[in-house]
């Protein structure tokens, strides 16, 4: 992969991690620190408001 510091931006074959928008996809799923949602490809968690999105229904913790 390729990592650009410059840029904050690094691909190691597996995805990629933008440090300056804060997303980090691992190939199953996006994880953006900025808005502090995690998508793992089977839901979605927002740290925000506490919501976990199965695709079946959603939890509110």
């Amino acid at each position: 992969g390729t990592w650009d510091t410059g840029h904050g931006t690094g691909d190691t074959g597996h995805g990629r991690q933008e440090m300056g928008d804060g997303i980090w996809d691992m190939g199953y799923g996006i994880w953006d620190m900025g808005y502090r949602i995690q998508d793992m490809g089977y839901g979605i968690w927002d740290m925000r408001y506490g919501i976990w999105d199965t695709g079946y229904g959603r939890q509110d913790t």
